[in-house]
């Protein structure tokens, strides 16, 4: 974990966060989601987002494909492990 994830996570601007629902929380309710590109930098950045901050998301299919010598499974392994999922897995 690098510096700036622990000065985020000892921030204390973050403890007072708004319990209020956001309108992308509202917009999400509820919905399925597709995403392709899911393991790009961007796809990983959204899809982070979407399972962190829209918890009343229904569901999150991402299509995935083979690549480079490795399956799928291998893949979304692999996806589910980078640091940018290290507070999802925390919680």
């Amino acid at each position: 974990m690098n510096s700036k994830t622990k000065k985020l996570k000892n921030n204390d601007k973050n403890s007072d966060v708004s319990t209020d629902e956001s309108n992308i929380q509202k917009f999400f309710a509820g919905k399925t989601v597709f995403l392709t590109g899911s393991t790009g930098f961007l796809g990983q950045c959204i899809v982070e987002k979407l399972l962190r901050g829209c918890p009343d998301l229904n569901k999150l299919y991402m299509l995935v494909r083979p690549k480079r010598g490795m399956s799928v499974s291998e893949r979304l392994k692999k996806f589910f492990n980078l640091e940018i999922f290290d507070l999802l897995r925390e919680n």
